[in-house]
């Protein structure tokens, strides 16, 4: 038998679909449907006898076999059950581990592009003082200049 459950919602891309597969269901089905038609047969063999108690034969080992394979494919049912839950959690964990590391990475970024920003702004602000710094030595050369001329003059 499948069993498939699907989740929809806002975040249908971020949701996966599980397919659930129980191994050995029909084999379990039909030793049930044959303990149900022997009730049956039971039932239908005695129903008239009204309060007579009835005399049948129970096959001990048989019951017992039947019973024992019961048992044995409802704890392999339950470990298989158990396998699906824990692999479950395991991938909603890693579903949460992923949200948080995009999260992160997120932020990151963003201060990656903040401090780039800043480096830009920065690195504007020296060229302008860098531009300034040569003007203005441009112009403390001129004046040198002029006063060299001037105090040669004032020599002569």
């Amino acid at each position: 038998a499948v069993v498939s459950t699907q989740s929809t919602g806002d975040r249908a891309k971020s949701e996966q679909a599980f397919d659930v597969y129980i191994v050995g269901f029909n084999e379990s089905a039909e030793k049930k449907n044959k303990l149900l038609e022997s009730l049956y047969t039971f039932f239908l063999v005695y129903e008239d006898d009204g309060d007579q108690s009835p005399e049948f034969q129970v096959d001990l080992e048989a019951s017992y076999s039947i019973a024992q394979n019961c048992l044995a494919a409802a704890t392999d049912s339950l470990t298989k059950l158990s396998d699906i839950h824990t692999n479950l959690v395991n991938g909603f964990q890693t579903k949460l581990k992923d949200k948080e590391n995009k999260k992160k990475t997120k932020k990151l970024e963003q201060s990656f592009k903040e401090a780039q920003n800043e480096l830009l702004s920065l690195r504007d602000t020296l060229e302008t003082t860098t531009r300034s710094l040569n003007e203005a030595n441009t112009k403390v050369e001129g004046l040198r200049k002029t006063l060299d001329y001037k105090n040669t003059e004032l020599e002569k």
